[in-house]
């Protein structure tokens, strides 16, 4: 999915006022947070920029790219401070966010990864 897609997904499920630039922003935090918690990738982290960076694919990839509104919708909510809305929003983007972490641990193992546990 691209920052793009995202972006046009939110504003077709529930219109709102943000601008691009700000959405763009919460997405750069996001894969950020999931490059440093999920990925363990201790580099620079990107930051996006609209519109340059409009077409730039995000870190998680399909079945796993549902993650991208989820956030975007818990983050309009948080800034709407309708609360009820942002905790379900929350709720939902957490359960994406564990199931991405869960997939990725499973599908990346480490190199120095053996299968064996030292007592």
């Amino acid at each position: 999915m691209t920052i793009n897609t995202a972006i046009t997904e939110v504003q077709a499920i529930c219109p709102h006022a943000y601008p691009d630039e700000t959405v763009t922003r919460w997405l750069s935090e996001l894969d950020g947070k999931l490059r440093e918690e999920v990925v363990k990738d201790t580099s620079e982290p990107v930051k996006y920029i609209w519109p340059e960076d409009a077409d730039t694919s995000l870190l998680a990839d399909h079945p796993h790219d549902d993650i991208y509104p989820a956030y975007i919708l818990a983050m309009v909510d948080l800034c709407n401070r309708d609360t009820v809305r942002y905790a379900n929003d929350m709720q939902v983007f957490n359960q994406k966010k564990e199931d991405y972490a869960c997939w990725y641990r499973r599908t990346h193992k480490s190199a120095s990864y053996s299968g064996w546990i030292t007592l």
